[in-house]
């Protein structure tokens, strides 16, 4: 019983830590994101784009540091030694839960480019986060319902467009896109991976940078 005690007491300091350096991080971020929202295209706004990179690269690498102290979790990752954080990449995954993105950026941070994914664009409303994914150059997709396509077929093949649009930006600059292979609702009708037994981190294909 008295060591469930100090496990528990541990996770909550390690909460409130974590809390509090991420509450410090996207202070800073939204600073970084006015300096990007008042600076002109071209090489001061890709500086700012490097300083919200590095605030993110430090957040993920303190979320792994805090993890490690809460849970005895091994690791087994296999990575390619020619992995380029200049280059540009797409991160293909199986999907089970919300552990994913977390072992992905396990995985992959500071190795590529800082992990994106596309966003509804209703997200750019939730506090302080939505901000944070503008600032980090997040693709904002806009995805017709199919009560909308069925009262205007020309919506139909309308979210590839926006997807391309969304993507422009990546042209030229390093990138590594995030998909999961089976949507974000997992079921075992949806899956494309042979086994269960499959790591989360299943597939990266690097792309023409």
């Amino acid at each position: 019983m008295f060591s469930t005690i100090l496990h528990n007491l541990r996770g909550i300091l390690i909460l409130l830590i974590l809390g509090a350096y991420t509450i410090v991080l996207v202070g800073l971020l939204m600073v970084v994101t006015v300096g990007k929202l008042l600076s002109p295209p071209g090489g001061v706004r890709n500086t700012f784009n490097r300083i919200a990179a590095g605030l993110v690269e430090l957040w993920i690498g303190l979320n792994n540091r805090m993890f490690a102290l809460n849970r005895g979790t091994r690791w087994d990752i296999e990575v390619p030694a020619s992995l380029d954080r200049e280059g540009c990449y797409l991160v293909a995954s199986n999907h089970q839960s919300w552990v994913d993105i977390l072992a992905l950026q396990k995985a992959f941070n500071r190795r590529l480019p800082i992990l994106r994914f596309f966003i509804k664009q209703e997200l750019i409303w939730v506090p302080f986060l939505g901000a944070a994914w503008w600032a980090l150059d997040f693709p904002f997709m806009r995805r017709p319902s199919r009560e909308e396509i069925a009262r205007n077929p020309k919506l139909k093949g309308k979210d590839l467009e926006n997807a391309r649009r969304a993507c422009e930006k990546f042209r030229e600059r390093p990138v590594a896109m995030m998909t999961f292979a089976e949507g974000t609702r997992f079921s075992a009708a949806a899956r494309v991976w042979p086994s269960q037994d499959v790591s989360p981190v299943t597939a990266m294909t690097r792309g023409a940078g």
